[in-house]
């Protein structure tokens, strides 16, 4: 058996215990010292193979962070975007893969947040508001949308 065929089977076992995109292969490929146009062949083989699918991988992705970590959709795109996902696959994934419940678990989240900050005045409790749902990766817009509902719950 040649070494692609090996690191090939290697990394399809890899791949079938969980999900994986080809930029996490390709980042294991090259620590391990493989080649660029090994690291090709290899990718290609688990490509053909169903093994790697990018596609599936950004929508797991997007659908477990919404859901189980609450993670916004700006943070979502940048992490995938950083692993190497192409803008049209993240895209397809954000629209199809996010449940209507994440409206939900974000307001829950900022809800919590915005009861819990004890600020001297006013500006001080919007900029922790929104420093913190920006960090959670939530965008400006929804953020102060939903700031202002709670601003106008409590007078």
């Amino acid at each position: 058996m040649d070494e692609i065929a090996s690191i090939t089977g290697k990394m399809a076992y890899l791949c079938s215990r969980r999900e994986y995109c080809s930029g996490d292969i390709a980042g294991k490929l090259r620590r391990s010292g493989l080649s660029p146009q090994d690291i090709s062949e290899v990718l290609s083989r688990l490509h053909k193979e169903g093994y790697i699918d990018d596609m599936r991988f950004a929508a797991a992705f997007v659908r477990d962070k919404s859901a189980i970590t609450g993670w916004g959709g700006r943070k979502i795109e940048y992490v995938l975007r950083k692993k190497g996902i192409d803008n049209e696959t993240i895209a397809v994934a954000m629209r199809e893969s996010i449940s209507p419940a994440a409206e939900r678990r974000m307001k829950a989240l900022l809800s919590s947040k915005w009861k819990s900050i004890d600020a001297p005045d006013i500006r001080t409790r919007r900029a922790r508001f929104l420093r913190y749902a920006a960090g959670r990766g939530y965008g400006m817009e929804d953020s102060v949308r939903i700031m202002e509902e709670f601003e106008n719950s409590e007078t």
